[in-house]
């Protein structure tokens, strides 16, 4: 049962650290540009030209338990 529990806070912590990452990204989050959320080098297009990131952030339930089961 805590093996569950601690899936659960990591998952919390997870999406808090992604939204103190988007905070600071802005631009980068909504794939216009910005600084990469990854590498922090300035980004022109979708995808960073440093490390190859992809600037869009899926903010969905589907692309949440996605992560999580491959966290798992």
């Amino acid at each position: 049962m805590s093996e569950e529990l601690e899936a659960i806070g990591t998952a919390v912590e997870g999406g808090l650290i992604a939204k103190a990452l988007e905070d600071e990204g802005g631009a980068a989050a909504s794939g216009i540009g910005g600084n990469c959320l990854n590498c922090g080098a300035v980004v022109t297009g979708n995808y960073c030209a440093n490390c190859g990131q992809a600037q869009h952030v899926y903010r969905s339930i589907g692309a949440f338990w996605h992560d999580i089961l491959h966290g798992v």
